[in-house]
């Protein structure tokens, strides 16, 4: 059964791709915020690196909800 407005897809092969796309960039997400905040504490910029780490729980839950 193709799930409405996607064609040729099924509605779990669609949740699944969703699903994978998500997972995909949170860890896109996080290897990037993990450069930076590494970056930082190299640089002995720990209060810049923590100001960076609380940013990244931000940008996480904005791609969770969008």
């Amino acid at each position: 059964m193709a799930w409405p407005g996607v064609l040729g897809k099924s509605m779990t092969e669609t949740v699944v791709t969703s699903t994978l796309d998500l997972n995909t960039r949170l860890e896109q997400l996080e290897d990037d915020y993990t450069y930076r905040v590494n970056m930082l504490l190299e640089e002995g910029r720990d209060d810049l690196a923590a100001v960076l780490a609380d940013e990244f729980v931000d940008a996480a839950a904005r791609l969770l909800r969008g």
